[in-house]
């Protein structure tokens, strides 16, 4: 049994019309297909919007209980937060324990006052070397736990953020001669390091939206900036090819 997580694009978000129940993608998402391909059965645990904290929360809560054959988690925006928000924003967050924000959606928020908050916040408080550092931590730590249960684990990205955000992190701090700011930067560096020896040769630069690009693969028709269904078959077909390359599963 294979466990794994992520946001939409492992949920499967436009693979198909979802309407007002997302769950419709999730027979097509690349899981769903990499089961039938492998005849394994696979726990898909991604859900729409997530930000980087709730993965690794629902990850670490599945991994102290179970051990699967396999793990794989598919990040997602660094920027992205969560908080306990009842009733606000879009539909599909129903199904979250607590609410999933990107920086971009917080024009959304119902509440004037949760609005102003969360504006002021990523406009005077957010920065991409605490986010990195943070989603850094999270993908550190599985890899370290799956070591540890001896469980095999691939660690990939949404799309290429957490590369592009750590190196614009890393930019603005290199001229900073503050000691804070040098500690900091240097944990980056490492946390980056230490991710490459346990993942079967994906790093985190390769991400689906980058295989989706790279092999000229259609982006779907239903959702704007998501991978289409054969897309997905073609993400479902790579971990296939991984898997058998390098013999994770009896």
């Amino acid at each position: 049994m294979i466990y794994v997580n992520g946001c939409s694009y492992t949920f499967g978000i436009g693979t198909a019309p979802h309407g007002d129940s997302p769950t419709n993608c999730l027979k097509n998402s690349w899981p769903a297909q990499l089961s039938e391909m492998i005849d394994q059965e696979i726990i898909n645990q991604a859900l729409p919007g997530s930000c980087n904290e709730r993965i690794f929360r629902d990850t670490i809560d599945y991994l102290s209980t179970n051990d699967p054959d396999m793990v794989i988690v598919m990040w997602s925006d660094p920027g992205r937060l969560e908080g306990y928000m009842p009733k606000e924003g879009d539909w599909y967050r129903e199904i979250f324990d607590l609410f999933q924000i990107t920086p971009q959606a917080v024009t959304n928020i119902n509440d004037y006052f949760k609005r102003e908050a969360l504006e002021s916040y990523f406009s005077f408080l957010h920065t991409d070397a605490k986010r990195c550092l943070d989603t850094l931590s999270y993908m550190n730590a599985i890899q370290m736990i799956c070591k540890a249960k001896n469980i095999p684990y691939i660690s990939q990205c949404y799309k290429s953020n957490i590369e592009r955000q750590c190196r614009h992190a890393l930019k603005n701090m290199q001229s900073n001669k503050d000691p804070s700011v040098i500690k900091v930067s240097e944990k980056i560096k490492s946390l980056r390091t230490s991710l490459d020896d346990l993942n079967f040769g994906v790093n985190n630069t390769i991400s689906f939206n980058q295989l989706v690009h790279d092999n000229y693969l259609p982006f779907s028709e239903y959702s704007l900036g998501h991978p289409s269904y054969e897309a997905h078959t073609f993400m479902a077909n790579w971990f296939k090819e991984l898997i058998e390359e390098h013999d994770l599963i009896s």
